[in-house]
């Protein structure tokens, strides 16, 4: 399973929430944290890789959960670097990665990270490879 937060900041200041977690078009699961515009840009090119490749930023960072269940992190060149799960993204990456080494779910490891990180927050979106 994957899991995120919804909020959405931009100059420092809470703007909005939106589900940071999608199911692709083959059933794969892509997670984002950063810029919003720059990571549907990501997920539409995902879903139809043929097209033109996007730029990444250094402001935005994808994790594509494989139907294996292995994890790629998409790299600036957009290649994919497969890793062992657990793994975790964006601000409060660091502390949901804690949560889930100690045994946490992903939606817990989620919610630990807000309860600590002012960068997250909102609902948590959940999607399993399973569902």
């Amino acid at each position: 399973a994957m899991a995120a937060d919804s909020l959405i900041i931009c100059a420092g200041k809470r703007v909005a929430y939106q589900p940071k977690v999608v199911r692709l078009d083959d059933g794969r699961i892509a997670g984002w944290a950063g810029v919003a515009s720059q990571a549907a840009k990501i997920i539409e090119w995902l879903n139809s890789p043929e097209g033109d490749k996007p730029e990444l930023r250094d402001d935005t960072e994808v994790l594509v959960l494989n139907l294996d269940g292995s994890v790629a992190q998409i790299e600036q060149d957009l290649m994919l670097l497969t890793y062992t799960p657990p793994c975790a993204i964006g601000s409060g990456g660091g502390l949901a990665l804690g949560a889930m080494l100690a045994g946490k779910s992903p939606r817990k490891a989620v919610e630990i990270a807000a309860e600590r990180d002012p960068q997250t927050g909102g609902k948590i979106t959940v999607l399993s490879l399973n569902a």
